[in-house]
This record gives structure tokens, C-alpha cells and sequence, in this order.
């Protein structure tokens, strides 16, 4: 794995002297402006400052479930999965934990001081209990905003990380339109990829397996073969609310950060039919706010969830012009509708 080295360019400043003899009139020189070299906006130091700031908030936040103070330092899909699990958590006690977040950073990179949004990509050491490392993306959309943890993402086994493009300048946004150089831009990566979830033509665009869609299909499979001849299960996927955020890689490519939607729809279409979902399971959690009884599916349950993505785009010149999903956390249920009656069942099995 390349280490990224964050280089703290100090400001240049040109400067102009002039001098009055006498009386005399004399030609004033135009003024030079101060010149002010291009550099990360975070130095190691400042890295380490902010990821302090954003854990320590979130470690208190996580004591009182406290969804106002967290939101201080976290947005986007961040701070939606902790919404809900702070949520889950109040409804179930001791009898839930919240995820893991790893707050040991091992590397590094950090966008140019004077493009926004500015983004860090942080590579994580893995959270206690768990073995593989995590991906995370904070942004400052603003001169003195807070930077916000928008994802922490959980590399997939056997993913191979691009080393991003750093230098004394720091790394290079690209804009969610732009293609130049890569096999696509991020905004046409994003929209291929939902396709590609859904088994649609992606125009042309090359996505390998990967463990966040196979995951979600395999998990609705569960389901429809639970449901057997009383009913479907339709899974369908959409763009989130925020990004793509994308920074340069070493090999020209591209690594875009990505909200995805997806929507569960769990529909009884055999007459007299039912089927329900456990007290704690989080459709159940979502919709009725308590774990006292099950949720039965008399009709039809729309549930909606987003997950962070992160994508590795290749050069337009590579050879191998595949796409891959390297990272993903998993998906946070943030609205359910049910629309037939709500009525208990005992002694039916979990779905």
C-alpha cells in the first residue's frame, strides 16, 4: 500500500519596495499581488486535529444517543446510520450495541486549500472486534465549517486500494461531471452502477462483482423464498441525496465516494395470506418505534435505506477499464410505509 504523505506548503509572498526623494514626483509601481502557494488544506498535524475533534464528539454523542451534538461532526450517510442506530438503541437497551468506528487513522489524503467542498480520505484501522480496515470520507463544504465524517465505509475483502495523488499541491478534486481522462465521470459512474444493481444496459460501462450488491441480493432472495407463493419481494435502487465526491488517484483514475438509495418492498399478493417480520427487526423498529410486537405484512411494506459506496474509476487509456466497488457500509433503513392494517402474529417465523 503507497503511503500518502501530507506536505505543509508554507505562503510565498512577493513584495515590492519603493522609495520618495525630495519632492520630486516619481512613478508609482503597480502593485504586486501576494502569491500564494497551492497546498493541502490539512497538514498531518491539522489531520490529526480534526479526526480528533470528530471522534471525541461522536464518543459523547454516543453516551447521551444525543442526535443534535452528532450531527456537529457527522452528515450525509454517517449520520443518518447513526440516527438510526442511537434510535435502535434507545427501543432495545442492552440489548444493542452500536457499530464500531474505528478513530485510529493510518493514512492520509487531503484536497487542495482552495477548492470546496475539501475532502479527507482516511484509511482506518480496523474498529475493535472487527478485521478489516475502513475507508472514511470528511468533508468542509466552507471556510470555517466544521469537517463532517459524510462516511465510514468498510473495505471489502481482497479490494485493491488505488494510492491517491497528493504532492506539496495536495489531492486533485474531480468535479461530479467530469470525465476527462477516466473511462467516465463520476456523476455517469454513479448512474452505471445503479443499473448495474438493478440487471439494466449500463452504456458500456464495465462493473465488477462486488460484496455490496450481491449482499443486498442475496438477502431479498432470502426473502422471496420465505414468502414462497404469497407474495413478492422487489428490490430497486436510486441515487442518495449527496455527492458523488471523487479525488485523483496516482494512475490517473479516480476514487468517487457515492450515496446510494435502495427501496425493499414486501407485498402479499395470495388472498388471505400474511406474513410478519420479528419485534426487532429494524423495519419493525422503524415503523413502530417500539420492539413489542411483530409487524404483520397484511399487504404491502415499503421500506428505504442508503449506504456509502466508494468506486474506483480507471484512466480512460487503462487497459483494464473495469470498475470496482472497494468499499461499503452497510445499508440504514430511513423510512418505512405500511399500508394494511397492523395486527400481531404468534408462533410465526422470523423473515
Amino acid at each position: 500500500m503507497t503511503t500518502n504523505r501530507l506536505i505543509a506548503a508554507g505562503l510565498v509572498l512577493g513584495a515590492s519596495a519603493f522609495g520618495l526623494s525630495g519632492c520630486a514626483e516619481i512613478a508609482m509601481p503597480a502593485p504586486v499581488a501576494a502569491e500564494t502557494k497551492e497546498h493541502p488544506a490539512l497538514d498531518a498535524k491539522r489531520v490529526e486535529t480534526v479526526n480528533t475533534a470528530i471522534f471525541d464528539t461522536l464518543k459523547e454523542a454516543d453516551n447521551g444517543l444525543n442526535v443534535e451534538l452528532m450531527k456537529t461532526r457527522l452528515t450525509g450517510p454517517a449520520a443518518e446510520a447513526r440516527s438510526f442506530a442511537y434510535k435502535k438503541k434507545s427501543i432495545l437497551g442492552d440489548a444493542n450495541s452500536l457499530d464500531a468506528i474505528s478513530s485510529t487513522n493510518k493514512e492520509a489524503a487531503v484536497t487542495r486549500s482552495d477548492v470546496y467542498p475539501r475532502l479527507l480520505v482516511d484509511i482506518m484501522e480496523a474498529p475493535e472486534g472487527a478485521n478489516l480496515q475502513m475507508l472514511d470520507l470528511a468533508i468542509q463544504a466552507a471556510p470555517r465549517d466544521n469537517w463532517l465524517l459524510w462516511g465510514a465505509l468498510t473495505i471489502h475483502p481482497g479490494a485493491t486500494f488505488p494510492a491517491i495523488a497528493t504532492g506539496e499541491k495536495g489531492a486533485t478534486v474531480v468535479e461530479p461531471d467530469e470525465g476527462e481522462g477516466l473511462v467516465a465521470s463520476p456523476n455517469a459512474v454513479v448512474d452505471a452502477y445503479i443499473k448495474a444493481a438493478q440487471s439494466e444496459d449500463t452504456n458500456g460501462l464495465a462493473f465488477a462483482d462486488d460484496q455490496a450488491r450481491s449482499t443486498l441480493h442475496s438477502q431479498a432472495e432470502a426473502n422471496r423464498s420465505a414468502l414462497e407463493e404469497n407474495g413478492t419481494v422487489t428490490l430497486a435502487f436510486a441515487r442518495g441525496g449527496t455527492g458523488p465526491y471523487s479525488v485523483r488517484t496516482a494512475e490517473g483514475g479516480a476514487l468517487v465516494f457515492a450515496e446510494l438509495n435502495y427501496t425493499l418492498e414486501y407485498a402479499i399478493t395470495k388472498e388471505g395470506a400474511t406474513a410478519s417480520l420479528a419485534k426487532d427487526h429494524d423495519i419493525t423498529l422503524l415503523a413502530r418505534g417500539n420492539a413489542d410486537e411483530r409487524l404483520a405484512i397484511d399487504g404491502k411494506v415499503v421500506s428505504r435505506y442508503t449506504m456509502p459506496v466508494a468506486l474506483v474509476v480507471p484512466p480512460a487509456d487503462a487497459e483494464d477499464k473495469t470498475i470496482r466497488a472497494v468499499a461499503s457500509a452497510k445499508g440504514t433503513p430511513f423510512s418505512v410505509e405500511v399500508n394494511a392494517a397492523e395486527q400481531p402474529e404468534e408462533g410465526n417465523e422470523d423473515e
